[in-house]
């Protein structure tokens, strides 16, 4: 998954550099709907799925609950998929009209996703890490050569018919590799329990979507520039990039800070232990993209874009306060304490759309940076304090 995410913003980088600020406004605006489309469609099943698969010994038991989950979250995610079409027949919430067409269409690739991040996350709980690593190589390789080079070649239309391609070959070889069996009958204790981790993981993670994309959707829908979304646009992929390699350390971690999630003392000796670590990548990296920012953007993206760089050193603070905030809730998420996960994204979601709006409408791009940023740091602050107070009191029950 860490590699896909490479792979993307390398690939992303580039269609910046090719197309230029304003048709990488429209792109990222498509890219952000996507997102904040497909993430709440799973209802958190992936989430479960990866937890419950690791949790159990018995592959009759994992692979029960990888068809309960994996059908009740194509359910959901039908459904989503005819809402948000129609939402977007009949109304342009995002200001951008060119985005709201190709989003219609990448309406139907809603369920193709929500499968293929269960099957992942299927593999990932059974700690298949090599399996898994080679499969998701296998993808990107899909995903760049199809979006890359219909972008490439047919711009924006290319750019959205090269998301609907690759999610459905995704699904094919997933499929092919995790033989899914599908449930219209489900076992109520089983469902009743990946429902109740799974709804807050899917609010928890609806939330965090909307906190890294409500800056692009707003910049679009206040400024309705596709070229300032754009430029803005290249300051964000660069610093979400800094997250790659602390993101793949976490993602190994998962299965087994999940298999301590019994024994606290251990638990709390893991998570300083991955503190440290992610938080001394972040301050190298960090600081050396901080540092050398206006070379760097102009490097990678060419002069047009050299704005972008004071914006990049604006997000760099929220990004490595984000970075420290992984840790600390991937560790709840091992824990089963999705809520308290949930409550922390929830309320510095609503701050990052009250700031985005007012700091948008005040100070345009540099505005969108601030407020993404404090709310990086607000976020880190609450996930903190839920952790905390979890791993001081007794164990509870999922």
């Amino acid at each position: 998954m860490a590699f896909s995410k490479a792979v993307l913003a390398l690939l992303y980088i580039g269609l910046a550099r090719f197309l230029g600020p304003e048709l990488f406004g429209h792109i990222r605006v498509i890219g952000a709907g996507f997102r904040i489309a497909v993430v709440p469609a799973a209802l958190g099943m992936p989430t479960a799925i990866a937890k419950y698969v690791a949790e159990y010994s018995s592959a009759r038991e994992k692979e029960n609950v990888y068809s309960h989950g994996i059908s009740f979250s194509l359910l959901a995610a039908s459904v989503t998929a005819l809402a948000v079409f129609f939402i977007l027949a009949f109304s342009n919430p995002i200001g951008d009209e060119v985005a709201r067409r190709w989003l219609m269409l990448l309406c139907w690739a809603i369920p193709l996703a929500v499968f293929t991040t269960g099957a992942v996350c299927y593999l990932q709980g059974q700690k298949l890490i090599k399996k898994m690593a080679f499969y998701q190589f296998l993808l990107v390789i899909f995903r760049v050569v199809l979006i890359g080079g219909l972008a490439f070649s047919l711009f924006i239309p290319g750019y959205a018919l090269g998301i609907l391609a690759t999610e459905l070959i995704r699904t094919v070889i997933l499929f092919r590799v995790t033989k899914p069996s599908f449930r219209l009958r489900w076992e109520r204790g089983l469902i009743s329990r990946m429902f109740r981790l799974g709804i807050f993981a899917s609010l928890g993670l609806t939330f965090a979507t909307l906190t890294l994309t409500i800056d692009t959707l707003c910049l679009s829908a206040i400024l309705q520039d596709p070229f300032q979304v754009g430029v803005y646009g290249a300051a964000a992929s660069l610093a979400m990039a800094l997250l790659l390699l602390p993101e793949a350390i976490l993602q190994t971690f998962f299965p087994y800070l999940s298999e301590q999630s019994r024994n606290r003392r251990l638990l709390r000796v893991s998570f300083f232990q991955l503190l440290q670590l992610v938080g001394g990548i972040m301050l190298i990296i960090g600081g050396a993209v901080f540092l050398f920012a206006p070379a760097i953007v102009e490097a990678i993206f060419g002069r047009e874009y050299l704005p972008a760089a004071f914006l990049l050193r604006v997000l760099i603070p929220g990004i490595f306060a984000y970075s420290l905030q992984k840790v600390s809730g991937i560790t709840l998420f091992a824990l089963g304490k999705t809520d308290l996960h949930f409550y922390a994204v929830l309320i510095a979601c609503v701050a990052d759309i009250v700031l985005n709006i007012i700091f948008i409408k005040r100070f345009g791009l540099v505005g969108a940076a601030w407020a993404t940023s404090t709310t990086f740091v607000l976020r880190m602050v609450l996930s903190f304090g839920f952790l905390f107070l979890e791993l001081r009191g007794p164990v509870r029950k999922c």
